[in-house]
């Protein structure tokens, strides 16, 4: 199928790039053919709406989760609920500033896999891209899932009592706890896959 196919390891990739790119997780444009990766005015405006959108979701996070101090009757638990749930979110909701910031150093990475891959063919060790392209798919699937469930997961807490009196629309809330999934398995997903190249180039090396 022309879906799997993969000469290279940016080709590999390309499954995430698109999943990535499609819910504001990454902004560049990858030239798969030239191997080069720019910034267009499309990709910019992306990114600064997608940050103030972040940053919105973070303030009101801040709030919106408040009702998390009085779940229980004790009061170390609320807060470490809290203060937990809260590092969670900044993390997650910076994720993309941070991809954005990172980008070139991100892209340099996947290009000195590349070329470790052309120097293994000299070699006679040869990667198996398509089948990397298989599981790269199937990778995202799995977190695009994982996302969904975690969602679900969050919007039955906000179902406690405790948030009756959320000021925020039921939607507003959704879209943010979907955001907030998304960025954390997108993130976990292309960050394996990236470390399990690092590694299996190693194996091979060895």
């Amino acid at each position: 199928m022309p879906w799997f196919e993969a000469h290279n390891f940016f080709d590999s990739l390309r499954p995430v790039y698109v999943v990535s790119k499609f819910f504001h997780v990454h902004f560049e444009t990858v030239d798969f053919k030239e191997q080069t990766i720019r910034r267009t005015l499309v990709d910019q405006v992306r990114f600064v709406l997608s940050t103030m959108m972040d940053l919105s979701f973070l303030v009101r996070s801040a709030h919106a989760n408040i009702p998390y101090l009085h779940l229980t009757d004790s009061v170390l638990v609320n807060v470490g609920n809290y203060l937990g749930l809260m590092l969670l979110v900044m993390l997650t909701y910076t994720l993309p500033l941070w991809n954005h910031y990172k980008s070139r150093e991100i892209f340099q990475l996947y290009t000195s896999i590349n070329d470790c891959d052309r120097k293994l063919r000299k070699l006679g060790i040869c990667i198996d891209h398509r089948n990397h392209r298989i599981f790269s798919t199937t990778n995202i699937v799995a977190s695009m899932c994982i996302s969904v469930i975690i969602t679900l997961n969050g919007l039955s807490v906000r179902r406690n009592k405790a948030f009756d009196n959320d000021k925020y629309t039921k939607l507003e809330t959704d879209v943010a706890i979907f955001r907030l999934s998304t960025n954390f398995s997108l993130f976990i997903s292309y960050t394996r896959l990236t470390l399990m190249s690092i590694n299996g180039r190693l194996d091979k090396l060895q």
